[in-house]
């Protein structure tokens, strides 16, 4: 599965493989007595994510059906829902975006990983970021995958799944104007 690296030996006629969007393997938990189904997220996914998602994200925007669609046929975007199977509520949402690289495998991103209140503390997300970097490993062809962690509790969880810490430094290019108060005169501003 996945994209297969071409070896660097290979004579510049060797056909290429299109990239195309792997599929991936859905997960049952046991997350405290009730068992949690763990698979990609679908369109119909998408009130519930989205409900869920102002807890670890700015949200400013509502999608259509349609958009939603087209970013779920985003090749490297694989966004991931956990589901209570007893009554089919949302209880946990990643993502995980794959970056193409010219000289190794995928590499990949975490981002926006949100447990409901309930579900804290039950174990759900170590369950369902385990079982996504499994994927992206064995099914989606990365060499790493990288994340973002403010929270103490989240940093010890990511730790017991293998992730270190590295040094870096974030940058942030914005292009949102800020929100002014309506008698401001304002003019367009990039903060980059």
């Amino acid at each position: 599965m996945g994209l297969a690296a071409v070896p660097t030996a290979a004579a510049a006629s060797a056909p290429v493989e299109k990239y195309v969007k792997t599929s991936v393997a859905t997960a049952e938990f046991d997350c405290g007595g009730v068992i949690v189904i763990c698979g990609p997220m679908t369109a119909a996914d998408y009130l519930a994510v989205r409900k869920l998602m102002p807890s670890v994200s700015r949200c400013n925007m509502d999608y259509t059906p349609e958009q939603v669609e087209e970013l779920l046929a985003i090749p490297t975007f694989h966004p991931w829902c956990c589901f209570r199977m007893d009554n089919g509520r949302l209880v946990g949402y990643a993502e995980l975006v794959r970056m193409p690289h010219l000289g190794r495998k995928f590499d990949a991103r975490l981002e926006r990983v949100v447990v409901d209140n309930e579900f804290q503390g039950r174990g759900l997300a170590q369950k369902m970021v385990g079982h996504i970097i499994a994927q992206a490993r064995d099914r989606l062809d990365c060499g790493r995958v990288d994340l973002t962690v403010e929270n103490p509790a989240a940093r010890h969880i990511y730790g017991k799944l293998g992730f270190t810490p590295v040094e870096t430094s974030t940058m942030r290019c914005m292009f949102e104007e800020p929100t002014a108060p309506k008698h401001a005169h304002t003019h367009t501003q990039q903060s980059c």
